[in-house]
Formats: C-alpha cells, structure tokens, sequence
C-alpha cells in the first residue's frame, strides 16, 4: 500500500516479536499503510493529521516496551528497600533470644551470649547480602532502560521523519508531474 515495495519486503523480513525496534516500525508501518493514497498526494492537512496518528502510534508503542522493560524492576526494588528490614529484624530476634537465655540461666557468660548473637549477625549480614545485589541490579537496569528508550525514541523520530520525506517526495511528484503535462 505504501507504493514502496523496498519498504515492504523489508516489513516481511521483521519478525515483531523479536526486537523493541522491530514492534515500534511494525505499530508506525501499520497506521502508514492505513493512509488512503490520495490522502498522500493531496490535502497537506489531511497529511498532517495522519502524521500525527503515526507519532502518536510509535509513542504508544514506545509506552508499551517501557513496561515490559520495567515489569520486574518493582520486586527488585522491593527486595532491595525490604531485605535489609528483615534483616534487622532477625538482629533484633536473635539479641532477644540471648537476652532470654541470659535471664533464664542467670549468667551473661560468653557461653550464653555468643550463640544468639552470631545468630542474630548471620541474619544481618543475610539481609545486606541481599539488598546490595538487589539495589545494584535496579539501578543498572534502570540505567540500560534510560538508554534503551532513548534509542527507540531516536529510531521512532528516524522513522517518522523519513515517513514525511517520502510523502512530501510523493507530493512533490505528483505536483511536478501534473504541472509537466499542462
């Protein structure tokens, strides 16, 4: 429909579900080929308009990768803010259990202390094992999709822009061819 036929086979030869690039040219192609042809040749508002359903339609696209990239990040983040509470929680268990002995058998010899509070280290040293993993992962991930995003809204402009060009390139020869034949 395009009156592309590079255009197209290059459309067939994207597999959508493999690459973030691939669905934000595969949603722009869609509403592109959705444009009545003498729309393209003719009316510079009507071309206008379908312009901007066509960057309306890679934005959309481009919101729909950035929650898939995001999806995990939520339970990376929760790992990361929780795991050091529980973590403090195991300390605050563990020194109570010691302080629990202590009182039962009536001693604070190292014996009754050390236990407990090995314990009650093992689970703090579990809780900052976990966070300091977790807090990094997140952060590079929110890293890479700052990056990723900002390479798809780079593409998504390319595309849009080069959409234009060959409309107004359409436009252009049709004008020309018509003032030719006169």
């Amino acid at each position: 429909k395009t009156g592309n036929a590079e255009n197209n086979s290059a459309i067939e030869g994207f597999d959508r579900t493999k690459s973030q690039f691939a669905r934000v040219f595969h949603s722009g192609q869609m509403m592109a080929e959705q444009m009545p042809e003498q729309t393209r040749l003719n009316a510079e508002s009507q071309l206008d308009a379908w312009h901007q359903l066509i960057e309306r339609g890679l934005s959309q696209q481009i919101r729909k990768e950035k929650a898939k990239m995001d999806s995990g990040l939520g339970l990376l983040a929760s790992f990361g803010s929780t795991s050091p509470f529980v973590g403090l929680f195991g300390t605050v268990w563990g020194i109570m259990h010691a302080l629990q002995d202590i009182s039962s058998k009536g001693s604070a010899s190292l014996e009754v202390v050390a236990g407990p509070i090995g314990e009650a280290l093992i689970a703090t040293a579990i809780g900052i094992a976990v966070a300091i993993p977790a807090v990094l992962g997140y952060n590079f991930f929110i890293r890479l999709n700052k990056a990723n995003l900002a390479k798809l809204d780079h593409f998504a402009d390319d595309y849009l822009r080069a959409t234009i060009q060959q409309h107004l390139q359409q436009q252009t020869g049709m004008t020309n061819g018509a003032t030719n034949t006169r």
